[in-house]
């Protein structure tokens, strides 16, 4: 449904069957019969948007209930095999096929929706298709397969971090981040500080199968999760997932994977870093140099092409980034700490709450802790576990 409610969204906007299209990821066909059964069904489109997903659900579905039982399709659906042999074949065209297949069947499918249905069985089955990106349509979004790391200066301890990578295929203007992880919390703020690096909101974002956006992976509907849900509507974007071990579903991002291991990663190779903080200031100073340099054989770069052609189309940000927050409770310890439990590791509160149990608050950055409306420590999260954060100023 959250597909559909983008779709209604874009058709309000006045948006082109083929615009949307590409805008979803989503066949023209299918486009075209939602646009005929949402604009027919005698509810305005802003009342369609406020309708609940089971109202939604009859009206859209109603079309492809009544296509399981269309005889059509069944019988071009036998014949596609021997279509596809005779197009190898000198000298035959689609037209003549579509000719004898008329012959055969008279009240079969017309000439455009027989190559429609064989394109679409061809795209299916492995045929390789350039993409012809527009500006601010997408940005595509991936993690490195290798980590990189840095040094806890307490324990010496060598911290990996995943390392998250968007591109806007377009410009292939290009941002990294290490991540702790790849948690719900640490993968939405990373993909809001891209989103805020770009300083715009594109029309989708395409998503390998990654745990913390994609529930199941599926050609045609994938089930995203509830928070890779709530983002895309956070931001006015659509949420769009790659095939399963379809590299070729996002290849700007494939690149530039390949790529921050020859720019970024390689020049960072014999260095130490003591932080998470000072690891990414040295990955947005080589990130600098990636995007800033002309192309092969080119006059102009990434940040050129960004900034001239695709910035002023990205859709404006909203005034805060989205964030995950999460609530636990814990005990007060007789040193005075509360346990995250999620991280183990401790936080310190005023000596006189030991034995109360309080509320944590926290997102990848913060922790805020309550006792029952009132804050009375808020402390900077710390993920080195079994570690203590000791304020003694927050206990005046």
């Amino acid at each position: 449904m959250h597909q559909i409610r983008r779709i209604i969204e874009l058709v309000e906007q006045n948006y082109s069957t083929r615009k949307i299209s590409v805008i979803t990821g989503i066949a023209r066909n299918t486009i075209s019969d939602y646009r005929t059964l949402i604009t027919s069904c005698n509810i305005t489109l802003s009342e369609l948007l406020k309708a609940d997903d089971e109202i939604l659900s009859a009206i859209v579905y109603r079309k492809q209930t009544e296509r399981v039982f269309d005889g059509r399709w069944n019988d071009l659906e036998a014949r596609i095999p021997d279509v596809l042999l005779e197009l190898k074949r000198t000298g035959v065209t689609r037209k003549l096929l579509w000719e004898e297949y008329k012959r055969d069947y008279p009240d079969g499918y017309g000439y455009t929706q027989f190559c429609d249905h064989i394109a679409r069985h061809i795209s299916i089955n492995g045929a390789v298709m350039h993409f012809q990106h527009q500006p601010g349509e997408q940005m595509q979004i991936d993690f490195a397969g290798d980590q990189l790391f840095y040094v806890d200066t307490v324990t010496g301890e060598m911290i990996g971090c995943q390392i998250l990578i968007c591109s806007l295929p377009f410009s292939q203007y290009t941002y990294v981040e290490a991540l702790p992880s790849q948690r719900q919390e640490h993968f939405f703020k990373g993909l809001s500080n891209a989103l805020y690096f770009f300083g715009g909101v594109p029309q989708s974002i395409k998503t390998d199968n990654l745990k913390p956006a994609v529930i199941k992976a599926n050609r045609y509907e994938p089930a995203f999760t509830e928070a890779m849900q709530y983002f895309a509507q956070y931001y006015h974007t659509t949420a769009m997932a790659a095939r399963v071990r379809k590299p070729r579903d996002k290849p700007s991002v494939e690149g530039a994977v390949l790529n921050s291991y020859r720019r970024i990663y390689a020049p960072l190779r014999n260095a130490i870093f003591t932080s998470i903080a000072e690891l990414n200031d040295a990955l947005h100073r080589q990130l600098e140099n990636f995007n800033t340099p002309p192309f092969q054989k080119r006059d102009h770069s990434r940040k050129i092409v960004f900034e001239t052609e695709e910035k002023q189309i990205l859709k404006p940000l909203p005034s805060t980034a989205y964030e995950i927050k999460h609530s636990t409770q814990s005990k007060v310890q007789k040193n005075y700490h509360v346990i995250l439990g999620e991280d183990w590791h401790q936080y310190s509160v005023p000596y006189t709450l030991i034995g109360k149990t309080l509320k944590l608050i926290y997102t990848s950055d913060m922790v805020e802790i309550y006792l029952e409306q009132k804050r009375i420590a808020l402390h900077k999260r710390n993920y080195r576990k079994h570690g203590y954060t000791t304020l003694y100023f927050s206990f005046q």
